[in-house]
Order: C-alpha cells, then sequence, then structure tokens
C-alpha cells in the first residue's frame, strides 16, 4: 500500500523477532516511544498550512515514504492543547524493536487526530459558547467520534494483515461515523458557523476522509488485482 508506507507486515516480522522476549518495563519504554511518535505528528501537523497536500509533507517529515500520491494556531477563547501528553521524540526506535500496530503511519494519524477531536471537545464542553449544548447531544457527538476511531483502528489492523476487505468493511464504517459528525456539528454550532473552532474541526475530520477514502481504493485495488502474471 502507498498511503505512509502501509505496506502489510504480514506474519514475517513476527517471526524476525526471534528470540526476543521483553519484560514490563520494556514494553513500557516502547509505548512511550509511540506515544511520543503521535506528539512530534501532531507536533508538524499544527504547523502545517492545511493547503492540499499538506498531509504529504507531513509524511516526509515523519519519515514515513510517500509515492505516487494524489493528490497553527489553537482557536481564539480556546485553551491551549496541553502537549506535555504529547512530547518530540527525542530517541528513534531502536533497529531491533519489534514492529507492532502502534508503529503503522495510520494508526498514528489516526490516533493523533482523534485525540485533538477529543480533547479540543471535552475544553469546548467547558467553554460559554457550549451553553446550550445539551448533555444527551454531547454525548452523541462524543461517542460517534469514539465509534468512528475504533473502526479506524481495527480497520488499520486488517491492512496491516492483508485482510483487504475486511479492511474496507471498517474504514467504511469509520467514514459513516465521520460523516455523522459533519451532521451533528450543525446542530453543534447552529448559531455559531463560521467559528474558527468549527473550521479547525472540519479540516481534521476531511483529512480523515480524504485518508480512509485512499486506503479504500488501494484495498480494492489490492483486493481485485491479478498479481499472478508479469504487469506487460
Amino acid at each position: 500500500m502507498n498511503s505512509f508506507n502501509s505496506e502489510p507486515s504480514g506474519d514475517g516480522d513476527w517471526e524476525d523477532r526471534g528470540e526476543l522476549s521483553w519484560r514490563e518495563a520494556d514494553w513500557s519504554r516502547y509505548l512511550t516511544n509511540c506515544t511520543k511518535d503521535v506528539g512530534q505528528f501532531l507536533s508538524f501537523y499544527e504547523k502545517s498550512n492545511r493547503e492540499p497536500g499538506h498531509l504529504d509533507e507531513i509524511a516526509k517529515l515523519m519519515g514515513w515514504e510517500v509515492s505516487d500520491w494524489s493528490a497553527n494556531d489553537t482557536p481564539d477563547g480556546m485553551p491551549d492543547m496541553n502537549h506535555e501528553d504529547f512530547p518530540e521524540s527525542e530517541d528513534d526506535f531502536d533497529g531491533g524493536e519489534p514492529y507492532t500496530i502502534h508503529r503503522h503511519p495510520v494508526f498514528i494519524v489516526t490516533q493523533g487526530l482523534f485525540i485533538w477531536l477529543k480533547k479540543t471537545f471535552e475544553q469546548f464542553l467547558d467553554h460559554p459558547a457550549s451553553d446550550k449544548l445539551t448533555a444527551s447531544f454531547a454525548w452523541k457527538y462524543s461517542m460517534t467520534l469514539q465509534d468512528a476511531e475504533y473502526h479506524a483502528m481495527m480497520g488499520t489492523q486488517a491492512l496491516d494483515m492483508a485482510d483487504y476487505s475486511l479492511a474496507i468493511c471498517h474504514f467504511k464504517r469509520a467514514l459513516t461515523g465521520i460523516n455523522y459528525c459533519f451532521t451533528l456539528l450543525e446542530t453543534i454550532f447552529k448559531d455559531q458557523s463560521d467559528a474558527e473552532y468549527r473550521q479547525e474541526i472540519n479540516v481534521r475530520l476531511f483529512d480523515l476522509r480524504e485518508l480512509y477514502l485512499r486506503i479504500i481504493g488501494e484495498c480494492r485495488y489490492f483486493e481485485n488485482a491479478d498479481f499472478q502474471d508479469p504487469p506487460f
């Protein structure tokens, strides 16, 4: 797969672990490094120009291979994100470390953007602009975000295992959740459709939708392509 160097790992990557046997402390350090990667992605994303192709540019900055792709500041009145939760990576992953889904670029992008969406919505609920929003509607939006993220994560796992049909199913469900978020946002920001925060939400949701549509298209290609014969 092209997107974010998303070649499925297959079983071979696990076999390459050999005699590797990690204790809890080793895995804790590994997960910390994975969190740093998410933080680094978010840092690059916040500094991006939001122009078409900005995801491709961020992928290059992250060191992910990008080939043959088609192709900030916190809103006024909103508190700054606490980037201490996502410090930039200081040390690269050791080449001998095992591969897990945590290091898959699509997983990192998905986790990073949904973290932003959930954290800033939590902050929005403490802002006077949310006074007219009912608790039930806020819950519905939060659960829709959670469901969309779940299917995207499961889709990434299926993608990584080369289960293309299953990946398509999960990413289509993630897209359904994202599209429903746009509908819910029409009510949440009914009297403030031009709010800067609303625009920032839209940018991230559109980026997620673009990414998942790309992946679905590539999955359909790999699902239907016949690699038995040479391409000539």
